[in-house]
Parts: structure tokens; sequence; C-alpha cells
């Protein structure tokens, strides 16, 4: 088959061929693991940078003439400075390899750096044996639910309606992947999979589902809802008096949708159901919102105003329209569920429960700024949501929580997360305080090593060690001396949350990928 050459047309999906070799001389190459003949990073001169056009010419070597591995070009991404990177995902014979990811750096044609993990192997597993019926059965009796979203008639309204696409609906179809068991990239270890998403409704669950195409089993299930905590979360309901954009759709009717940021900003009434279609907006009179009532409606304002901050935020600091660069909508839906003690992103939109007993509604600036870094995350790195990448994407969620309330409530902000609801989840500026580890390994680690991620073991730890990367942060940001658990000592200067913000911004956006680590993020934060 002949493809588009990548460097000649403008495509948004392409394949590379790779046909000669050609030697180049990097200034500096690194590996994080010896499994990669590939290094993970590479960078070059300045007066030795090659072309875009040579990238299938130094990879070549590497793949030693195997003509059945291709890079997918996945997203192209400009950043403020005018460098471009371009993120690909690995194929064999056209099927996407999982982890397998490549990131060019390049300006001007000229590529400075590139990094990721490539594999040199060929895949042993190739054929599948099952249909694709037979693995979404499979799938299906894993999650166990009692019903899901494109069993509900009102939901496949909803879909259809939200994509703006007729033929739009919650029913998964299968996409063929590679994948290992054991989340790594040994190709003897690879196995042709069926990969769904698939939405429960009751049980609520979304997860992605990778089914071997071979036997059947279910080998691995990433969370697409990102929690703020497994065990119960805490918001501040009052942030004082707040401008906001609203929609003046009738005379004296008001409602809480914008459309002047990016594709717009919207926050729905779920009055206390689960199906999404079944939302209302909540409407003014006055445009004056004063809201409280029995049924708290004045929570719906901070979910919205959270929601039009966060934009705000990533398009002041670093030029985005949205969190996918393109002005992905930001709809929340609030009053999910009877005394629903959480916050998520599902991979499409925010969803706020109204707590319980001492748990005030959870549309904190914080918390509202932590889900939607998730889909930030989504949009970038796309962290798989189990181990140290699990922690790095909450952690990640956490950092852009902070920093947005400090550019927010810069008179108000703190360094903990959900707090003055009688239940703080985290302190990034004293991650032990709620059994959190502040160094890697040390006091309160999760041990990854045998750990097979599960709700029941936090997906490994991905909530508390995130407090590693959160102390990271708080560290920079503000400054401090000591030493850690591993009985090293360090005195970190002082830069502000406003450049620390942006290199763990950069790290995300740039150079992070699905399977990074905190080896991984602690080697390229200082790029």
């Amino acid at each position: 088959m002949n493809f588009p050459r990548l460097f000649l047309l403008a495509v948004s999906i392409c394949i590379v061929s790779f046909s000669s070799a050609q030697d180049f001389n990097p200034v500096e190459k690194h590996y994080f693991s010896d499994d990669y003949e590939i290094p993970n990073f590479i960078e070059f001169a300045k007066d030795e940078m090659p072309g875009l056009e040579d990238l299938d010419k130094f990879l070549y070597p590497y793949w030693k003439g195997k003509s059945d591995f291709d890079l997918r070009l996945k997203d192209r991404f400009v950043d403020q400075q005018g460098e471009v990177h371009l993120r690909y995902v690995q194929t064999y014979k056209g099927v996407d390899i999982e982890f397998a990811e490549w990131i060019v750096h390049a300006k001007d044609g000229m590529i400075r750096a590139m990094n990721g993990k490539l594999i040199t192997e060929y895949p042993s597993a190739t054929e599948a044996g099952i249909s694709e019926a037979n693995a979404l059965s499979s799938a299906k009796n894993f999650i166990g639910a009692d019903t899901y979203k494109w069993e509900v008639p009102a939901e496949e309204e909803f879909i259809k309606a939200y994509e703006k696409d007729p033929n739009a609906t919650f029913f998964p179809s299968a996409e063929l992947k590679y994948m290992s068991k054991d989340l790594d990239l040994l190709a003897s270890k690879l196995r042709l999979c069926y990969t769904f998403n698939i939405y429960a409704h009751e049980p609520m669950s979304r997860q992605e589902v990778y089914v071997d195409a071979k036997t059947s089993e279910v080998i691995f299930a990433n969370d697409l809802i990102h929690t703020i905590n497994d065990t119960g979360i805490a918001i501040t309901a009052y942030s004082g008096v707040q401008n906001i954009i609203t929609d003046s759709f009738a005379s004296n009717r008001y409602r809480l949708q914008q459309t002047a940021m990016g594709n717009g900003i919207a926050t729905f009434d779920l009055n206390n159901g689960t199906n999404f279609n079944n939302a209302v907006d909540f409407i003014d009179s006055n445009n004056i919102w004063n809201h409280v009532n029995a049924q708290k409606d004045q929570y719906a304002t901070d979910a919205h105003w959270g929601a039009e901050k966060t934009y705000e935020y990533f398009n002041v600091n670093f030029g985005r329209n949205s969190i996918n660069n393109n002005g992905f909508a930001l709809n929340s839906y609030v009053h999910y569920a009877n005394n629903f003690v959480n916050a998520f992103w599902n991979g499409q939109w925010m969803t706020y429960g109204d707590g319980n007993n001492n748990v005030n509604p959870l549309t904190s600036i914080d918390i509202a700024g932590h889900e939607i870094a998730h889909g930030l995350t989504t949009f970038t790195a796309n962290l798989i949501y189990a181990r140290e990448s699990g922690a790095l994407n909450e952690s990640f969620s956490d950092i852009f929580g902070a920093a947005i309330e400090f550019y927010a409530k810069p008179n108000a902000a703190n360094w903990t997360l959900g707090e003055n609801i009688g239940l703080t989840l985290r302190n990034m500026a004293n991650p032990k305080q709620y059994s959190d580890p502040d160094t890697y390994d040390g006091t309160f680690w999760i041990n990854q090593v045998g750990c097979v991620p599960s709700n029941q073991n936090d997906n490994c730890g991905v909530h508390i060690n995130s407090g590693v990367q959160n102390y990271w942060f708080h560290l920079i940001s503000t400054g401090g001396t000591g030493t850690n658990d591993n009985n090293q000592s360090y005195s970190v200067p002082s830069i502000g949350i406003t450049k620390a913000a942006a290199i763990a911004y950069r790290n995300l956006t740039v150079y992070l990928g699905r399977s990074s680590d905190f080896n991984e993020a602690r080697y390229y934060s200082s790029y």
C-alpha cells in the first residue's frame, strides 16, 4: 500500500515510510530502561539538526529495515516559542501499539530533539481468533453493569444532541490495538486486542477495555472517569461576588451558558438524576444569581465560574484555546445523583455531586480546575490511569487546580485541595499530613512492583503517589530546604508558581506520553 509522505502533505493522519539509511550524530542520548534499543531521548546540536524529512532515515537503522513498522501522526502542537511538536504512535501493519509513542520537537523544519518509546521487534501475536461481538461480550461480562448508556433511549438521544451528530451513540465499536498485560513494551508480551470504550449507566463507570483478540481474556481496563478522590471530596462553596458570562435567551431570562470562550461554557442541572438527557438549564430573571435554596442551586455558579476561570487561565498563560487547543466546549453537570460525594471528568464533560452530611457540593475552584485539567491531560500526554502514569495524571490535575485557584483567588488561595468543607483531601505543601508520600519510594509510597491496578487499590495508588510530584511543584514554587526520606538533602530556590506551572504545562503537553513515569517526568522537567 502506498501512503502519502508525512512531510510533503499537510494531513491530519498520515504514515511515514522508511526507505534509506543515513548517519546522524545526536549530542545527547538518554535511556530510561534497558528494555529499549532506541534511546528514549535524543537531542541534536544546533548546527547538526536533521530536517523533518530525515526522520525516517534516522530511525531506519534502529528498525533494521522492518517495513511493517510505521508512525501514525496523532497530534501537532505549536507552542508559544513557535516550536512544533509532532506526537506519533508506532504501528505494526497499520495497528497501533499502545504506549509506543514518538514525539518530535522541531522549528523551521529542523528537528531539535525527539523522545518517546519505540519497539524494534515485531509483536508475536498478530491474528484475531474471536469476533468483535464475542470480544464485546467478554468486556461486558468483565464490567458486569446492570445497564449501559446505549441501552437507555434518553441517553442515546442526549449523545446525538451533545455531539451534534445524528449517528452518535454510546454503543462501543472495537478498535484493534497491541497491548501488554503488564503494561510494558516487550514485543514478546504484546497481544492483539479489541479495545472498547464502554460507558455503564448503573452502576456508573466508563472504561477503556482491552480484550485479547485470540483468547477473549480482558487483559486491562483503563478508567476514563477521573475522580477527585475515591473516598470523598470537599469544596468551598463561596468565592465571594464574581463576574460570570451568561446567555440572555429571552426577555428577563438568563441561563448559565456562554459562547465568549472557545466553543462555549455551559452548566446544567441534573436534578439529582443520572440521565444526562434529562438535564435542564439553570434560569435567572435578572442576571443577578443569588440562588440559595434547599436544592443548593447556589453551587451551580461555582461550577460555571470555575470553568470560565480555568479556560481563562490556560488561555492567558499559555495561549491555549480550551483543553484541546481547539475550543473544546466546557460543559458541567451539577446535582448528580443523591448523596454523591464526588466529582469527575468522564472524557467529555464534568459532573459534580452534591455531597452528603457535612460534605458540601464539589464545585469549588480548585476542584473544577482539577477536573478540567484531567481533560487537558486527555488531549495531550493522555497518561494511562494506573500506577505511576496515573499518579502523574492525578498530580497534574492537583497542580493546575492549585495554580488556577492562585490565579483566580490570589488572596484566598492555598496548597490544600477541597478545604473548608470538613474534609481536606491532599496538602501539596505537606503530603504526609494526609498519608501521601513527598518522596519517591518514601513513607506512604504505594509499591508498584507486582501491583495489579484495580478500584480496590486505587489503580495502584494514583491518588496517593501523586503526592511526590505535588510536593515537587510546591517546592519549586515556594523554595525550601530539608532532607528527604531517602536521606538526601536538598535546597531549592523559589521560582514562583507561575514559572513552576509553565514547567509542568510544557512537560505534560510536549514531552510525556501514555506510560510515562516519575523518572521521565523528572528528566523532562528540565527541558
